[in-house]
């Protein structure tokens, strides 16, 4: 009898706290969904009456707080402020807190009250936003002036390394730039690029913020030898590039020696901005233009052979091509089966040489902002062999080979470039494979110099 009742205890005591387990969620989804669609009723017995946490969160991490902050409900807002919500609690999904839910849908009674109550008003969300960022990305002048007013910090970098300036700028914000200005905000910031303030106006067509901060207009070169008034070209903005047109300021005829204006209007597309630059009887280079020559040292190898070669290139930045010449060489006699008919063969040791010409054409695949670059590569190879049969002079092969390759290199576009590559080499050996591959160190200097290229990279077009 004793273990009977122990038993009707026990299953009595778990059927209980499972059914608590049940109303804690139930009562949970019931105060999100009535903090989301505004019944302050609701909210307000589940709260008093203790059916849940008053922190309790969905899935994704949001809560009833955040609900309500997004969905403008300012009454339910106050209600769970009182009722000791956690007012810097984040989301799993974006980090967002309830004070960037306000910011994002610009609700500035709700920001306000959040930030009377203490919340963190530096707080970031995942993309290291804070709330200032999003007021100048929206354009939200009130809401960025009441989050400066209660000592928001206006130079807090996200993880773009971008600074809430910066997006009131690209996004055109003038009334959150000059905002912005009167709290020190710093506008002297140089982006990864070496891309300044006056460039991210003029990629974004802000006359406003030449005109109005004339006095400080930097027009200096980026790593990439680019103006702002360039920047207008390449970005296609028609109308900055007629007001640096207007208010005479000088476009070059040449970037970098190698590009000209009408260059970076094809390379915007936009029909506009190439009619101003057709007017202003700007042309383009239609040749080649070859700046660099290569000093170059590689390993060919397949199963059974190697070759060393050594050459000079010479290489064109403007549509990726390179031609080189030079020779093939073997540090040692190989043993080899010269065919006689279907059924007999001499073994004989061949020492062997060639002579080769080669023309490739580069495809970018990555641009990296910190002087790393990585091409594919395709291209031509014709080959002249001779040698010796046992040590007797002797044509290896009469006729030029010509044999395909495709690789990638890595480079850094001015001092050096690795190429690994395979090639179908034919090199007439019986029974040997003809699918080489190649390691190559290439070392580059520039036969061009000049104050452009000493200084800054070249945009590479191909």
């Amino acid at each position: 009898m004793k273990k009977f009742l122990l038993a009707y205890f026990c299953i009595l005591l778990f059927t209980n706290s499972f059914s608590q387990s049940d109303e804690y969620y139930f009562y949970g989804d019931q105060l999100l969904y009535f903090a989301y669609s505004g019944d302050f009723d609701g909210v307000k017995d589940i709260i008093r009456n203790n059916k849940t946490n008053v922190n309790f969160v969905d899935y994704w991490g949001v809560s009833a707080l955040m609900f309500a902050a997004e969905q403008g409900h300012d009454s339910i807002v106050d209600f769970l402020i009182k009722n000791k919500a956690d007012l810097n609690l984040s989301s799993f999904e974006n980090g967002n807190t309830a004070l960037h839910s306000a910011i994002k849908f610009n609700h500035i009674k709700i920001a306000s009250n959040l930030i009377k109550a203490k919340a963190d008003i530096d707080a970031i969300d995942f993309d290291g936003r804070t709330c200032v960022h999003y007021a100048c990305i929206y354009g939200y002048y009130p809401i960025l002036d009441l989050l400066l007013s209660n000592n928001a910090k206006p130079d807090l970098k996200d993880i773009y390394d971008f600074t809430p300036l910066i997006y009131a700028v690209m996004y055109n914000n003038n009334n959150a730039i000059m905002l912005l200005r009167l709290y020190d905000a710093n506008a002297n910031f140089v982006l990864e690029d070496s891309s300044n303030v006056f460039h991210l106006a003029a990629e974004n067509s802000n006359i406003w913020y030449f005109e109005n901060f004339s006095n400080e207009i930097d027009l200096k070169e980026n790593i990439f030898g680019i103006k702002p008034i360039e920047s207008s070209i390449i970005y296609g903005q028609y109308e900055m590039l007629n007001w640096f047109l207007e208010n005479n300021y000088e476009l070059r005829d040449t970037i970098n020696s190698v590009y000209t204006p009408k260059t970076l209007a094809k390379y915007s597309g936009n029909r506009k901005t190439k009619k101003i630059i057709k007017n202003l009887g700007i042309k383009d280079f239609n040749y080649l233009w070859f700046d660099r020559l290569g000093l170059n040292q590689s390993l060919m190898f397949s199963k059974t052979d190697f070759f060393w070669t050594t050459s000079l290139s010479i290489l064109e930045p403007r549509y990726g091509i390179e031609f080189e010449t030079g020779f093939f060489y073997r540090h040692f006699e190989k043993l080899i089966l010269q065919a006689i008919d279907n059924y007999s063969y001499y073994q004989l040791r061949e020492s062997r040489k060639g002579l080769y010409v080669l023309g490739l054409k580069n495809f970018k695949l990555i641009r990296s902002k910190k002087n790393f670059y990585m091409d594919f590569y395709a291209g031509l190879r014709a080959v002249k062999w001779w040698g010796e049969f046992d040590g007797i002079e002797n044509k290896i092969v009469d006729e030029i080979g010509v044999s395909p390759f495709l690789g990638i290199s890595l480079h850094n576009r001015t001092d050096a470039k690795i190429k690994l590559s395979t090639e179908y080499l034919n090199t007439n050996i019986y029974a040997q494979s003809k699918f080489f591959y190649s390691l190559s160190l290439n070392f580059l200097i520039n036969f061009r110099n000049n104050e452009n290229i000493t200084k800054h990279k070249y945009i590479i077009r191909y």
